[in-house]
């Protein structure tokens, strides 16, 4: 009967573990591509510069890429097409994100 009680528990727990892990990965899938399929804001300019721009340069940083490096002018200066994905209010973690 011990037995019986031991592999009745294992059972339940591997059941548990598997679900969690199911519903884990259905969650952190529709999350990813929630995430990489946005159409404005700071992560989608940041996805388009990895995964969809042809530019030559790329400028990352913080607020302060944002407003004082100006793609226009580093186009004309070297000859190169230039994107800009600086971040207003950029956080660790979006630093985490770009690095």
């Amino acid at each position: 009967m011990e037995k019986r009680k031991i592999s009745l528990i294992l059972q339940k727990v591997v059941t548990f573990l598997v679900v969690l892990l199911i519903i884990d990965y259905t969650l952190g899938s529709a999350a990813k591509w929630i995430f990489t399929n946005q159409k404005t804001g700071k992560f989608a300019r940041m996805t388009y510069s990895m995964k969809k721009t042809t530019a030559e340069v790329i400028i990352f940083g913080s607020s302060h890429a944002a407003r004082h490096y100006m793609p226009d002018i580093f186009e004309n200066e070297l000859n190169q097409t230039c994107y800009n994905v600086g971040v207003l209010e950029a956080r660790p973690e979006t630093s985490n994100f770009i690095s």
